[in-house]
């Protein structure tokens, strides 16, 4: 397993490891992301430059969402389509997308 796998695996364990249901694990996940990325940053939505201003859950605590300004627009979207250019951050955001496609 590469180093950035392993990682990823790390990170994944620490975000759920006491989680007991879907809503204790996105619990998590917002606590590891608020942690770990700092806003605000220059991000890409798809291949649009944005700004990410915010990490928060959505409502009904399902799924994590970013709030993120691309020119004179303020928008949300889910935070697993955003890309951030520092790496040492978007780790976190890869073992978020890891997670949501083993669930």
């Amino acid at each position: 397993m590469a180093k950035a796998d392993r990682k990823i695996e790390k990170i994944i364990e620490e975000a759920v490891i006491d989680a007991y249901d879907e809503y204790e694990q996105m619990a998590g996940w917002e606590i590891t992301l608020d942690e770990n990325v700092k806003v605000p940053q220059e991000c890409f939505v798809k291949k649009t430059p944005a700004t990410l201003l915010k990490i928060q859950p959505n409502d009904s605590g399902t799924a994590i969402k970013a709030k993120i300004r691309a020119g004179k627009l303020t928008l949300d979207t889910f935070v697993e389509d955003i890309t951030l250019k520092k790496k040492n951050q978007q780790i976190y955001i890869d073992a978020y997308k890891k997670w949501l496609l083993g669930k």
